[in-house]
């Protein structure tokens, strides 16, 4: 069977990927720098969130690029290849993501060049094989929530969020024939037992465990940048023209500048707030042709399209500039963020070019679709 030609290829979108990747770099420069020992920042403010919002930025993006893919493809063929959704997302996703569980578990717990001095790792209070387990089955948000941090594979939470995310959410768009309703359920639902649970947590240490893994289960995130490509293939011109206005498009750039200038948070719906926001933000930067910001450039589009090694090795490039740093007696912030970050590309670059393109040439094997895409 012929492929159809569709182009899923939305402008602005890979420079919005590298301002998440920023953003969760920025944050655990900081962090790292508390685990040995270093002046830090961590417990500023500004420097609490930001990581967690490059996270949520993530999250309505992951939700709106495959929900467009998926409704693309149900309005094209009146069904959902669902297997081969799953095998494209594996060839993305899973050989990083186990080379960096790999490296976590059995390399650097055994490397004294890559050991934290102060920080407490899951493995010293679990076995290896349970944690193993966990993210063998892609479970690292359990892990994370209520065992402990596994350095170097602390950030593979949000993977296991969106393998979960990824595993439910073709078979809910095949099944369901009221899209809106879909998305507005699962954001509903998800908030709800938050908010339930968030009550019940002082009652017993279970709810107090389920509320530590369901805040970082944030498929309600995911649902807002869904509705955000259920808007835009659907042609909801009257709420289109809305977000598309110029007064509009101000009013969300501006607000999302101020929030995270000023650190602003939301007592109990902080993250799906900025969900909101950054929903309405991706559908100007994707859709509008008249969008008054542009991310569109060379340099930002090669940082969006190495994102995902970013996000998975700036721990580890960051030990080593840390290492590098103390042995040249040259430890300040400049430095450190700037060999961080070069340290981080470096990584990320030659992963993607010699083992994550290996896998990756594979993917349109399993698409229905040709074209460029950023998906």
């Amino acid at each position: 069977m012929q492929k159809q030609s569709i182009n899923i290829y939305f402008p602005n979108l890979n420079g919005l990927r590298f301002i998440a990747a920023l953003f969760v770099f920025v944050c655990h420069v900081e962090a790292v720098k508390g685990n040995f020992n270093l002046p830090s920042r961590i417990n500023e403010h500004f420097f609490l969130i930001i990581g967690k919002l490059g996270v949520v930025m993530f999250f309505v993006l992951s939700g709106f690029l495959i929900t467009y893919l998926l409704l693309s493809e149900l309005k094209e063929t009146n069904t959902i290849a669902v297997k081969k959704f799953y095998l494209r997302r594996i060839l993305r996703i899973w050989p990083l993501y186990f080379l960096i569980v790999f490296f976590s578990l059995f390399l650097a717990p055994r490397l004294a060049f890559f050991q934290l001095p102060n920080i407490e790792s899951a493995l010293n209070t679990n076995s290896l094989v349970s944690v193993g387990l966990l993210f063998i089955f892609m479970l690292p948000n359990y892990v994370y929530a209520i065992m402990g941090t596994v350095p170097y594979a602390a950030q593979n939470w949000s993977i296991g969020t969106e393998e979960q995310f990824y595993l439910l959410w073709p078979v809910l768009i095949k099944k369901v024939k009221n899209k809106p309703v879909l998305f507005g359920s699962v954001f509903i639902l998800y908030s709800m037992v938050k908010l339930i649970l968030i009550y019940l947590q002082h009652q017993s240490m279970l709810f107090k465990t389920l509320l530590d893994f369901w805040y970082y289960f944030n498929i309600d995130c995911m649902a807002l940048g869904a509705m955000g490509a259920y808007l835009v293939i659907a042609k909801k011109d009257w709420l289109l023209r809305l977000i598309y206005s110029i007064p509009f498009q101000i009013a969300i750039y501006l607000t999302i500048v101020l929030l995270i200038g000023f650190s602003i948070e939301f007592r109990y719906m902080h993250f799906e707030i900025y969900g909101a926001l950054f929903a309405c933000a991706i559908i100007n930067l994707a859709t509008n042709k008249k969008n008054l910001l542009s991310l569109e450039n060379p340099v930002f589009n090669y940082l969006g399209k190495i994102s995902y090694g970013i996000y998975m090795y700036h721990f580890i490039a960051l030990t080593i500039a840390i290492r590098v740093l103390i042995y040249f007696d040259f430890m300040n912030d400049t430095a450190l963020y700037l060999l961080g970050f070069i340290l981080t590309i470096a990584l990320s670059s030659l992963s993607y070019y010699y083992f994550e393109s290996f896998f990756l040439k594979f993917k349109q094997r399993f698409s229905l679709f040709s074209g460029k895409r950023n998906i």
